[in-house]
């Protein structure tokens, strides 16, 4: 496939001789099939060198202008080191380069190709993810979008998207079913437990087409650099152009949510970050970046050990600080004879509260569930074998799953645990019984909620951390 050199300052005319002529090519039998079947596909050298280069500083350009005199939307999170700029929407306006990319050329036609005819832009957005910033909640895109039927999202990789900096995952869904939500926006945490997931680590310049029905979520970045995507939602052309009519009501839906504007990133309530306000400069000095994976088991685990030591020190339960409920746990697993798996479980159950930056400090405490479980699991499995990490993934539905089959149960709960029941999905359904019975791991992650739940004695003297060294290093797995 020939593609001509990108200039820095395109204009349409470079877009439209890169247009049909590379959708025939890039779209065979076999991503067409598997956009089908999934409901999104990989495309990892859908664009030029040249233009992966440019884009790059086009999304610099926009980010380096931020702030009022432009008609772009521009949203801020809070993270250790200060408000950031998280998101960019509305941009086409005042860069022509951009423009050009998005409405011109391979893009729209690769949209086209997979919708079924002529694409319109209907939104673009750039998500910047800084180092420490969130990740989004389990969800589907067609929940914010009012005003068309048939919508398909193209995410290109700016940066090189990895498991470590928060790249997407899916679960498939070929079809236009909508899953249970939790009333804001999210897939209902039950559902989302439940679902098969796969991160799609993408090269720069790769670009992943997804329908607004495919489920899909993110991590944060727990690197030292920003992970940028851009995002271009198209419709089909035959629907007319929404685009006005979206950004209107967007506007309208997030100022909604707060006088200041600063409660929302979005319509809908995925983003597990904290909006910010530009000019706050809000810090929270408690934040620790994470250790990153090694290959050494021992320095990891030596890092891993001293980091939930500092970044445990807030509260979660009102008895504890996250820390001490770590190294109860830890020790209750151990005297009542599980397996060294489990302690290690029981150890590190909690993880995930630590990465969101989850504690009762917090303004928003226990307002919407950030799915540590899932988020802590998804960490830990980087570098632990599936005996640790899936009780983990699963020590919050275990605690759904018994307030549905044991009445007396949810009197036993700390008051943290009966309000974070209640964003979490409270308990279980039939189904959702069923299903968590057939999970392998269901009796582990039982025992790892009962454990969980007596691990939150104030004044309990426990082992010093440095008793689970070695036996988390026997647990220890590199990632290939």
């Amino acid at each position: 496939m020939d593609t001509p050199t990108v200039p820095s300052a395109a204009t349409a005319e470079t877009f439209d001789a890169v247009g049909p002529a590379c959708a025939a090519d890039l779209l065979t039998a076999a991503p067409r099939a598997a956009f089908a079947r999934d409901g999104w596909v990989v495309l990892p050298d859908a664009l030029p060198e040249a233009l992966r280069e440019a884009m790059a500083g086009w999304v610099d350009e926009i980010a380096a202008a931020a702030g009022p005199g432009n008609s772009r939307l521009h949203y801020y999170e809070q993270t250790a080191t200060g408000e950031a700029l998280c998101r960019t929407e509305r941009y086409i306006e005042d860069h022509a380069a951009l423009a050009a990319m998005i409405t011109r050329g391979t893009l729209p036609a690769l949209a086209g190709e997979l919708i079924g005819e002529p694409a319109t832009i209907y939104k673009e957005k750039i998500n910047y993810k800084a180092a420490g910033g969130a990740g989004f909640n389990a969800h589907q895109d067609a929940s914010a979008y009012a005003f068309i039927k048939r919508h398909i999202t193209c995410m290109v990789a700016v940066d090189a998207m990895t498991l470590d900096n928060g790249c997407l995952e899916f679960s498939p869904l070929g079809d236009e079913t909508m899953l249970p939500d939790d009333g804001d926006g999210c897939i209902a945490p039950g559902i989302a437990a439940s679902l098969p997931w796969q991160a799609i680590e993408v090269p720069i310049g790769g670009v992943v087409f997804f329908t607004s029905y495919a489920p899909h979520r993110s991590g944060p970045n727990l690197t030292s650099a920003s992970r940028r995507a851009i995002y271009l939602t198209y419709n089909a052309t035959s629907e007319g152009d929404k685009r006005a009519e979206y950004y209107l009501e967007r506007e309208r839906a997030i100022s909604a949510h707060g006088a200041d504007g600063s409660s929302r990133i979005s319509t809908i309530g995925h983003f597990q970050g904290r909006a910010a306000q530009p000019g706050t400069d809000r810090i929270d000095s408690r934040r620790i970046r994470p250790p990153s994976a090694t290959p050494d088991a021992q320095h990891f685990v030596d890092a891993l050990l001293d980091w939930m030591a500092q970044a445990g020190a807030s509260n979660y339960d009102e008895s504890v600080t996250q820390w001490q409920h770590a190294l109860q746990s830890a020790s209750l697993a151990a005297a009542r004879g599980n397996p060294p798996s489990l302690v290690a479980a029981a150890l590190l159950h909690d993880v995930g509260h630590l990465l969101a930056d989850e504690h009762d400090a917090n303004g928003d405490f226990l307002e919407r569930d950030l799915e540590h479980e899932a988020l802590g699991a998804r960490w830990l499995e980087r570098s632990f074998v599936a005996a640790v990490t899936e009780p983990v993934r699963f020590h919050v539905p275990a605690k759904r799953y018994l307030c549905a089959v044991d009445p007396s149960y949810h009197d036993t709960l700390s008051e943290s645990s009966k309000r974070s029941l209640r964003v979490q999905g409270g308990a279980m359904n039939a189904r959702e019984i069923a299903a968590f019975e057939a999970n392998p791991y269901h009796r582990a992650a039982v025992e790892l909620r009962r454990i969980d739940d007596l691990a939150k004695v104030s004044g309990r003297p426990t082992p010093d951390a440095a008793r689970y060294r070695h036996l988390l290093v026997e647990q220890w797995r590199p990632r290939p």
